[in-house]
């Protein structure tokens, strides 16, 4: 991740992010988002991703996760700021072609900004 993103590692932050949080379905994803309550000068996200074993084995969730990262990287000027988001890409992920994943990503970006 970035310099402006941190992760989410621990369980109970992703389940105070589900619990309090906001959802949004997409294609592609479902993301889970609420405010983050780190105190700084810059603004910083939190991101966490989550693959289900639902979407393939261990090598292909490990795939995922890099392509959902790259993504992430490619985009961070315009990702959201000040927030924590989960990542939750749907079983259909495999099966499409990765511009159109990223073009799904930006949708979400542009939404969850208003």
């Amino acid at each position: 991740m970035s310099s402006n993103f941190t992760s989410l590692k621990k369980r109970s932050q992703f389940l105070n992010l589900r619990k309090k949080g906001k959802s949004v379905k997409s294609k592609f994803f479902i993301f889970n988002f609420s405010e983050n309550s780190i105190i700084s000068p810059e603004k910083i996200s939190r991101i966490g991703i989550t693959v289900s074993k639902k979407n393939g084995n261990a090598v292909k969730r490990n795939y995922i996760r890099r392509v959902i990262k790259a993504l992430v990287t490619q985009n961070k000027t315009s990702m959201p700021v000040g927030l924590d988001i989960e990542i939750i890409p749907r079983t259909t992920f495999l099966e499409f072609r990765v511009a159109d994943i990223q073009n799904d990503l930006l949708n979400f970006q542009n939404s969850a900004l208003k």
